[in-house]
């Protein structure tokens, strides 16, 4: 590896930093919507980008996860890797949406129908967008990613903001969303055709192996936890929890989401390691970056439960969202916790065991959406937000019993050097397994 790991660490600094500039520009439409909007158009908005991120979670497939497999493994795969997953991702995109819109219409969401429609384009496009920014950040190309995070972000700032001073609703935040996405896909499309170029013998890895498929429920499921409580109160709450979840989460989501960009960007080196046997340094990077972010949620939560009228009131007004204290509290928490999971998740799926992954998750995610199901009508937003603590801790125990390795560097990590997947290492995914029936 080399200096491989220092400069993936410099990579992945650049897109927290990125990230944490883009989540700024959007707390700042945040805090103007909350002031602005009335509190059910607030709501709508909400139930859209709920409607937005289910959507986009069962419609990936794993897709993106499954390109850095490949392409951090054998770098020669990634091209036709994420031409292979583009393909699935689109047809994936068109079913998934036509059934979550046909359900939300079912349900009868607290959203005006053209909010759910617009939601459902915005993950199809966004979709392809992640997918485009994981095969260069594979790469080790991350200048885009940064632009493209404050660019979008920017803009949508100017534009939702003239949008919702002039009168707009909901519907109106969506259709500037796409419109912002669209820039975005006109600019990374081209970036990625010009920095991906073919390698000579670049042969797809398979994105529906039996890794693959673990790692779409993986995907899936890890990407509906931290919308656990927004999809309760979406399908079993009313428009003005809906707000309060969508306001009171926000600066807890952004923290999660910085998490989330870090260990996105720390997956391809140690997927790479536990290919090439040399796991030290990925394993100092997850676990220093594990020990910041769990600092930083502690802090946010302290000020969070000692004063949280007078955050809610910088966040939206003084005594406009002041019910959702509870929520605030309860919000913070689930960062906490969600910091601890993902750094688990990474590990485990960079050993090739999705499977513990999808498990644990999927068992969290039942568990915490039938709870918060129950809750949601006596407790409202509250309740909600305490089913996905519930559904968090429940995902971090069972990855952590799964692989319990991680503490100590144990055989999974070496073993891994040796045979990742049934292959040693060198090995390329279109050759078979020595001993292996043909």
């Amino acid at each position: 590896m080399g200096a491989e790991p220092t400069s993936w660490v410099r990579r992945a600094g650049v897109l927290v930093l990125a990230r944490l500039a883009a989540q700024g520009v959007s707390f700042v439409w945040v805090l103007w919507a909350a002031r602005s909007l009335p509190r059910s158009e607030m709501g709508a908005v909400g139930v859209g980008l709920t409607v937005l991120a289910v959507t986009s979670a069962l419609a990936e497939l794993g897709t993106t996860r499954s390109v850095v497999r490949h392409g951090g493994a054998d770098p020669a795969s990634l091209r036709p890797t994420l031409v292979a997953a583009l393909g699935w991702r689109v047809a994936a995109g068109v079913v998934v949406g036509g059934v979550v819109a046909a359900a939300a219409g079912l349900v009868g969401v607290p959203a005006p129908g053209a909010v759910v429609v617009l939601a459902v384009v915005v993950s199809a496009t966004s979709g392809v967008v992640d997918l485009l920014l994981a095969g260069l950040r594979t790469a080790g190309a991350v200048r885009t990613e940064a632009v493209v995070l404050v660019g979008e972000r920017t803009a949508f700032l100017v534009l939702g903001g003239l949008a919702v001073a002039r009168g707009g609703g909901a519907t109106t935040v969506l259709v500037v969303y796409l419109a912002t996405n669209l820039a975005s896909l006109a600019v990374v499309g081209p970036s990625a055709a010009r920095a991906l170029q073919p390698a000579v013998g670049g042969v797809a890895g398979p994105l529906l192996d039996a890794e693959g498929r673990r790692t779409a429920v993986a995907t899936a499921v890890g990407a509906l936890l931290p919308r656990l409580a927004a999809v309760i109160v979406a399908v079993g709450g009313t428009a003005t929890g809906a707000a309060a979840v969508a306001v009171a989460q926000r600066p807890f989501d952004a923290l999660v989401v910085l998490v989330a960009t870090g260990m996105s960007a720390i997956h391809p080196v140690a997927r790479r390691a536990v290919a090439t046997g040399a796991v030290a340094e990925a394993q100092r990077v997850i676990r220093a970056a594990t020990t910041v972010a769990v600092a930083v949620a502690l802090a946010a939560l302290g000020v969070a439960a000692l004063a949280p009228t007078e955050v809610l009131g910088v966040l939206a007004g003084r005594g406009r969202y002041a019910d959702a204290a509870g929520v605030l509290v309860a919000a913070g928490v689930v960062a906490v916790v969600s910091v601890l999971r993902q750094a688990l998740e990474v590990a485990a799926l960079a050993e090739e065991r999705a499977g513990v992954v999808a498990r644990a998750e999927l068992v969290a995610l039942v568990t915490g959406g039938a709870v918060g199901l129950a809750l949601v009508g006596p407790w409202g937003a509250v309740g909600a937000v305490a089913a996905q603590v519930l559904a968090e801790a429940v995902a971090a125990a069972g990855i952590a019993l799964g692989r319990r390795s991680w503490a100590t560097a144990g055989p999974a990590w070496e073993d891994g050097a040796a045979d990742v997947g049934g292959r040693r290492e060198g090995e390329r995914w279109d050759q078979p397994v020595e001993g292996a029936a043909v």
